[in-house]
Parts: structure tokens; sequence; C-alpha cells
């Protein structure tokens, strides 16, 4: 009998029991009990009952074994879905069930608009530790009075097999404040001539009357009008009045004339929508013939960005209507509006007093820190309730003259109940004292340029 050829093809469980039974036969005989190959018990690993003879097993689900055809779950939201008063400077995020691609969680799978469909922009990151993935908004949400937020974590979301993410989309409302971003508008006028000699022998020919209305942005900006002559060494200066325009209010003037060398230069902080009237004249007060003289003027208007202006009163049954409410915990930007009147910066003067208004919805330990200032203004704050009582009165770090000087601070911690108060931010000195002309040369001050920064600090007790 020959040998089987196990190497070659192993035997069936039917085969065996044939030749252990005693159905031999000689050499060259083929026994009705060997096995083709052919039986449906091979060993092909095919079999549609799911088992295959020799020892080896195949699961019945095609050879899946291993195979992840989970789809991935999202366990948790933040902000939860239908969450209100959601602070601006929230970070988004969503924890996956499981490990997940990173490469398909960017900004195109997991985006946010605004209440009028605008996308939000900011920069997505997935932590693979945790299996979470984090949406920064690039500004703090609800800086343009939309605080209502739509979030999608979209299909193209997949884990590392391959399974793709059932879409999800979430909602909630920013904590509302009243803010209103705008871009900020420049603009310039250069004009130029010659003031002819001529006229009386005191005061010779030579005004140029203008007026200019500041652009309608919400927080207004400054004018820098410079005046160049060519006049003579010993010639008195030009005379520049500036004043509001008879429809913008008193006909005072708000910059005085003056000498102030061949280049005088006067700033003149202005809120949205106001007119002023200029007036430039020639050589004043002169007692002998005087020679024709070349000037040029330039008035450039300077926007700045102050989303919670106009809030400007000096007493709180004024401001109480205007204060502006702003979001707890973040840091806000805003500029001070120097004005002058008659000859000097007055710190009386109404556009200095910032208003703004908070909300608590428990009782808190409330601080507000004063985080940067322009390097010429100090700043006081003082907290009202809602009726006007004083709480608390801070001025900042004092300078060895007694004088408040330009630095951050943060004023003492009290414990507030829940309800509405009320903040006033104003310089309390402003160093060095302005000078509402300028000559060529003088710096610019940087209250115009340089906004200050302050936090409402709250902690729920």
């Amino acid at each position: 009998m020959k040998p089987f050829n196990l190497s070659r093809k192993p035997i069936t469980v039917l085969a065996l029991l044939t030749i252990l039974g005693g159905c031999g036969s000689s050499d060259d005989d083929t026994q009705t009990g060997t096995d083709t190959g052919t039986d449906t018990g091979t060993d092909t690993g095919t079999d549609t009952g799911g088992e295959t003879d020799g020892g080896g097993e195949t699961d019945g689900g095609g050879g899946t074994d291993g195979l992840d055809t989970v789809p991935p779950e999202v366990v948790s939201l933040t902000p939860t879905n239908g969450a209100i008063e959601v602070p601006p400077d929230t970070q988004l995020s969503a924890v996956f069930s499981e490990d997940m691609f990173a490469a398909t969680i960017d900004e195109t799978s997991f985006y946010v608009t605004d209440q009028d469909g605008n996308p939000v922009e900011g920069a997505v990151a997935y932590d693979a530790m945790t299996n979470t993935a984090v949406f920064t908004p690039s500004i703090a949400l609800n800086m343009a009075l939309n605080n209502n937020y739509t979030v999608v974590l979209s299909e193209a979301i997949t884990d590392l097999s391959g399974n793709i993410l059932q879409p999800i989309t979430w909602e909630f409302a920013a904590m509302a404040h009243d803010c209103r971003r705008y871009t900020p508008e420049d603009s310039e006028i250069l004009l130029e001539g010659t003031w002819s000699a001529g006229g009386s022998p005191n005061i010779p020919e030579g005004t140029e009357n203008r007026t200019v209305t500041t652009p309608a942005g919400v927080g207004g900006g400054y004018l820098t009008l410079t005046l160049t002559t060519a006049h003579p060494e010993d010639l008195n200066g030009p005379l520049m009045i500036v004043r509001p325009s008879a429809a913008n209010g008193t006909g005072a003037n708000i910059l005085p004339s003056g000498d102030a060398g061949s280049t005088m230069q006067a700033l003149v902080s202005v809120m949205p929508s106001t007119g002023y009237d200029i007036a430039l004249y020639n050589f004043w007060g002169v007692s002998s013939s005087q020679p024709d003289i070349e000037w040029n003027y330039t008035e450039a208007y300077t926007g700045t960005m102050d989303c919670y202006e106009p809030n400007d009163q000096r007493f709180f049954e004024d401001a109480e209507p205007t204060a502006r409410k702003i979001p707890l915990n973040m840091t806000l930007e805003a500029y001070m509006k120097p004005a002058y009147e008659t000859s000097s910066i007055s710190i009386n003067t109404p556009s200095y007093y910032d208003w703004y208004r908070f909300e608590l919805q428990q009782t808190s330990s409330i601080s507000v820190e004063i985080m940067s200032t322009p390097s010429d203004t100090g700043i006081r704050q003082v907290w009202y309730e809602a009726d006007g009582t004083v709480i608390l009165q801070a001025d900042g770090p004092e300078s060895d003259t007694g004088a408040t000087q330009s630095s951050p601070y943060s004023s003492e911690t009290e414990v507030l109940d829940a309800g509405v108060y009320y903040l006033q931010l104003y310089p309390w000195t402003l160093i060095p004292d302005y000078s509402p002309v300028l000559s060529d040369g003088e710096p610019f001050p940087d209250a115009f340029t340089t906004p200050y920064t302050f936090r409402v600090n709250a902690e729920a007790n």
C-alpha cells in the first residue's frame, strides 16, 4: 500500500475512517475510501459552513476577525447643546469614543457659524491623548452682537479604521454684551497755497475756512491738523481755530491760536458724525509790511476701534442709560477720548468717562484689573450699585509726588450679590499736562493712539 503524502494533501475524516476500517487493496489499487480532494469537507477554507478540517477555523463573517467596523461617537460637548450665557472666550470641544484620524479633523470638518450663517474664524486642534477636538475662535464670541451659534462636526471625520462619524450639530448662546465691532476709517486731505501781502497794515489778507465732519464709525477717533508756513522768524505765527459746527454744539473755541514756529499741529479727539469748523489765518499782530507766505495744511482723521462707545458721561445719573454691558472674565480694550476745551484738556470732559455695566447671576467674588494704560494716563475705577451707591474706588499706584501712575493694578476683591452693577473708568491724572497745540517735534500724546485694557474678574461663591 502506498503511503499517504501529508505534505501534499491532508486526509479527510471520512477517508481516515475508511482506511482504519480495513478496506485496503494492493499498492496499485485506489480504494473507495481515499479522498480525491473534491469533498465538501476539503481543506480549501472556503466552506460555507464556516469550519475547515485539519484543525483550522475561520469566522463565518468572511474572515473579518479584528477589523473595526463600528463608527465613532461623540461622548461629550463643550459647551453643551442649548447652553446659554457662554463666556465669549470659551473654547469649543468634542470628545470622541475612540482614537480618531487626526488629519480628518480641521477647519473644514469642525466649524462654527453665527446666527446669520456667517463663518466664525478659528483654529482646530486634535489631542490624541484624550481623543478631543478643540475649536478656538480667533476673536471672542459675540463681538458683533451675534450671540447664537451653531457648531458642526461633519461626516468627513473618521476613526483610524476609516469609519465615518455620524454628523453632529449643536447650538449655544454666548453671553450677551454690547460690543459693536466696525472697521475704523482713516482719511487725509492736503491743502496748500500762498497768503498774499496786502490788506490792513497789521493784519494782511489770507484766511482759509473749512468744515470737516468725522465718519460715522461707532468709536470715533482723532483729527490731526497740521499747518506749516514759510514765514520769517521775526514774524508771529499763524492763527488756527477749531470749534464745533453750529449744528453740533456751542461756538466756543476748543483749540486756541498761538505761535508754534513754522509748524503748528493741533490734535482733536472726536466722536463720530461730528462737524467742526476750522479757520486758518495769516500772520497776525505785525506792525510792518509782510511778504507773501506759502503754506500747506494737512487734515488727517484716524479712526479707532472702541466697540463699546458711545458710553461717555461724567455723572451716574446721566451715564446709567448709556453704560455698555460687558462680559466677565475677559480682557477688553477701549480708548479714553481726550478732548480739548478752551486752552487745555480738562479731566472733567465727559468724553473721558467710560461707563460699563456687568451682571451677576449669583453671589460672586469680584475684582477689576487695569491691565494696561497709555504711558501718559493713570486710570481710576469706581464701582456702583444699580441705585448709584458707590461700592469701591481705586486709583492705582502713586508716584513719589502723589500722582497716580500709568501702571497696571488690581482693585481689592469684593463679594457682590446677584444683580446689576456699574463700572466707571476715567483718567485720574494726565502725565504731563497736554497743550492743545503742538509745535514741530513735540511728542504725540500716547493716550490718542494707545488703548487701555481691563478685565472684570468674577468667581462664583
